[in-house]
């Protein structure tokens, strides 16, 4: 009853959220320009990027693939509800939902990035 509870509850904040988010617009004067970014440009010298770049947005290699990402998301919301789950029960031994906590953000960060250190290690590529 509590877990059904306890998801009931999650959805709702979920929902209501993501209905009270405001749009956010920005003019394109204020945004730059692709070249400026990849600082690429075409071989006639127009002003269109030539290719687009395989980095993150901190500049390292984009070594994991689109279905890779699903899968280390899904991982991480798995943890994350797991950790709230075991907060919201008062469960015994409180490491173990700091650890779900915590051990959920190295698939969150590599799903948002894009970056596995570990894979850029081995020299592993799942593009």
């Amino acid at each position: 009853m509590k877990l059904t509870a306890a998801i009931a509850a999650a959805v709702l904040v979920s929902a209501t959220t993501a209905n009270a988010s405001p749009q956010l617009t920005l003019s394109s004067s204020l945004l730059p320009s692709p070249t400026m970014v990849l600082g690429l440009t075409a071989q006639d010298g127009a002003n269109t990027p030539a290719a687009t770049a395989r980095t993150t947005v901190f500049g390292l290699p984009r070594n994991v693939g689109t279905v890779d990402r699903i899968i280390r998301g899904v991982i991480a919301a798995a943890l994350i509800g797991l950790g709230t789950y075991r907060a919201a029960t008062d469960a015994p031994l409180p490491g173990w939902t700091v650890a779900a906590f915590v051990g959920s953000a190295i698939p969150a960060l590599t799903a948002i990035t894009g970056y596995c250190p570990l894979y850029h290690a081995f020299g592993w590529d799942t593009n």
